[in-house]
């Protein structure tokens, strides 16, 4: 049997969203959802879109975003082979990322590599701790600004920085990095010489991530703070608070857990090279 990748119009992204209602706590669910509505409210014009397979989308919520050339992908589904049957309609001779999948559908994501003609040795997922906060501990933080500093929101004029520190960075991650300064909630913090020393930026999943602190003005509670804003921002519009944690970033993960996150799933970001038979 044949199938095809439909496009879900957008005018029905908010019926898709509400069948995620009850995984609010998960990546690339309700709350990444909602984000690429804000996204094309801002600007109509944006290259992001949603698909189905076969138009069929109603009654498990099986889709694949894209924006970019970058995927996610989820289903709500027990079976996962429709998602299956989704991915491997991608062109294999197109190298693109799957970014923030769920631990549920790891497998699938892995199998669609191997149908892609990769082999397991090929196979190689970025292992993240999905961290989640409470919301009434997050309106309990106090922000208390270091004396010298001053916090901000990011302007599209500070995504250079950011990319160049941030440790995946490539030839066209500024544009995704502009993206995320201009249509997500970030913020900065600037020392008195109105330099940016440390940022928090808001991910597509609707999570917070590139968490940096500059050399030279770490080990102050800098990223704490960060964290701690970012938190009681989102939990003030009664969005869920939540974070990817590289697996190897002990530092982070201990501060993510000192802050009262919990970790409530796995995650994983993975790339697929072109494939050319």
């Amino acid at each position: 049997m044949s199938h095809a990748l439909v496009t879900i119009p957008r005018v029905q992204w908010p019926l898709l969203r509400d069948l995620y209602k009850a995984h609010r706590k998960s990546s690339t669910a309700y709350s990444f959802l909602q984000c690429l509505i804000n996204w094309v409210t801002h600007n109509p014009q944006l290259d992001v879109h949603l698909y189905s397979l076969d138009g069929d989308w109603q009654d498990d919520g099986t889709f694949l975003g894209s924006d970019h050339g970058v995927w996610y992908a989820n289903t709500l589904a027990v079976s996962k082979l429709r998602l299956l049957d989704a991915l491997n309609l991608l062109d294999k001779r197109v190298s693109y990322i799957i970014c923030g999948f769920p631990e549920r559908v790891r497998l699938v994501v892995e199998q669609h590599f191997l149908d892609h003609g990769l082999r397991n040795e090929d196979i190689r997922l970025l292992k993240t701790y999905w961290y989640h906060l409470d919301k009434h501990l997050a309106l309990k933080y106090r922000i208390d600004t270091p004396k010298g500093f001053i916090l901000k929101r990011l302007l599209p004029c500070n995504a250079q920085m950011v990319d160049d520190h941030w440790p995946y960075h490539g030839l066209e991650t500024i544009h995704y990095v502009e993206r995320l300064i201009r249509y997500n909630d970030s913020v900065g913090v600037f020392n008195k010489k109105h330099e940016l020393v440390a940022w928090c930026l808001l991910l597509p999943h609707g999570a917070l991530g590139m968490l940096q602190v500059l050399e030279g003005y770490r080990r102050r509670g800098i990223g704490s703070l960060l964290v701690r804003y970012m938190a009681k921002l989102l939990a003030s519009y009664d969005l869920e608070v939540m974070a990817p944690v590289v697996h190897d970033n002990l530092i982070f993960r201990g501060m993510f857990k000192k802050l009262g996150f919990k970790v409530v799933d796995k995650t994983y970001w993975a790339h697929k090279p072109a494939v050319f038979e």
